[in-house]
């Protein structure tokens, strides 16, 4: 038997549930009249309650509880799930929309700037990215259109070269044809008289004899020049420095130009694709000088640094704008600038070109040259 009070919820047969109440009846001395005193207990007083009038309203109030909790986290459920979507979710919807754009060519689209957390750092970088793959789709056209025009230039310069080829055929045969055959026909028709005259006008044929040596030599300084415009012999012969003094001389001579030449730091002889790749160089400079700068002067310095060829050729006339010349097709300038950097960049070289209206131009040459000297 229990000693300590004690409680319990109890569930009948019918299945009311009551609230049982034990509590120990202790041996008072009043009580021994009718107890033995050896025992401690009488009894037990069970007290029962029942707990339909404390559940009815507790089940009432537990379901209202539930229902305003339900309410309280559905309302909760929305309040999350609008501020995702306003946060989250319609700012990741508006990346994906601005990255299939970006994706189908619209580099120019941005995203505005939002913030400093996870999605806001990602719009960053997309802004930052978009930035740069911009930049360099602009370049990589730019690098395009340059390359276009380039391909046109050379296609043009090709042409030019081919026509150039073709006119200078043509000159040198109708120079054969109209100078040196008339002329050596004249020489010819000249021996004969001075055959049909000699012996009975002997001074008449000494004359004539005369006549005949003039046009014999007017017919091989014609010969030279023809022979030094395909191919100056001088520089096979003497070099580069000493066929280009005597072409400059020759060229510029009724010109009014003055011409200066400094070779002394050219110590020894190039290649020979070298020397008339720098020879024809030179010749096209000089003949741009003549017909577009107006120059009153022209210094050519020739010299070897550091292993590599070095030349200039610089006048005191009226310069031009480069890039206007290289870019306009219709000047013949810009071909001709181009012929020249290809030319010395078929020997591994370049060519800087510097000009500007008013201020005279500049051309500088660099081409490295191998160790072994030739000539």
């Amino acid at each position: 038997m229990a000693q300590r009070p004690g409680s319990v919820v109890v569930t009948l047969p019918g299945g009311q549930r009551i609230f049982r109440s034990m509590n120990p009846i202790e041996n008072q001395p009043e009580c021994q009249a009718c107890h033995n005193p050896a025992q401690r207990l009488t009894g037990l007083l069970l007290t029962d309650i029942s707990m339909t009038p404390l559940e009815v309203p507790l089940k009432a109030d537990l379901r209202e509880n539930l229902l305003w909790w339900a309410g309280t986290i559905l309302v909760t459920v929305i309040i999350v799930n609008l501020a995702l979507s306003r946060l989250v979710i319609r700012r990741l919807e508006r990346v994906i929309h601005t990255l299939e754009r970006f994706g189908r060519g619209q580099l120019d689209i941005r995203l505005p700037s939002e913030g400093s957390d996870q999605i806001g750092q990602l719009v960053a970088t997309f802004n930052e990215m978009g930035k740069r793959i911009q930049s360099e789709e602009i370049k990589n056209h730019e690098l395009s259109n340059d390359l276009r025009r380039q391909v046109t230039q050379r296609q043009d310069l090709l042409k030019r070269l081919i026509t150039a080829q073709e006119e200078e055929r043509r000159r040198v045969a109708r120079n054969l044809h109209d100078d040196l055959g008339q002329e050596l026909a004249g020489v010819a028709v000249s021996i004969e008289v001075i055959e049909r005259m000699l012996a009975d006008h002997p001074e008449q044929a000494r004359a004539q004899l005369q006549q005949t040596r003039a046009l014999i030599s007017k017919t091989t300084n014609r010969a030279y020049s023809l022979i030094m415009a395909l191919r100056p012999s001088a520089l096979d012969d003497l070099g580069l420095a000493t066929a280009l003094r005597a072409h400059a001389e020759r060229t510029l001579k009724d010109t009014g130009i003055q011409f200066e030449l400094n070779a002394q730091e050219l110590s020894r002889r190039m290649p020979p694709e070298i020397e008339i790749a720098l020879f024809r160089t030179f010749q096209e400079a000089l003949s741009n000088i003549i017909r577009h700068s107006g120059a009153q002067k022209v210094c050519v310095s020739l010299s070897e640094r550091n292993g590599s060829f070095e030349g200039e050729v610089a006048d005191d006339g009226q310069g031009f704008d480069r890039f206007k010349i290289q870019t306009n097709g219709q000047d013949p300038r810009g071909l001709g600038l181009l012929g020249m950097q290809e030319r010395i960049a078929q020997c591994g070289g370049t060519l800087e070109i510097l000009s500007r209206p008013g201020a005279g131009t500049r051309l500088k040459i660099q081409i490295p040259l191998e160790n072994e000297t030739n000539g």
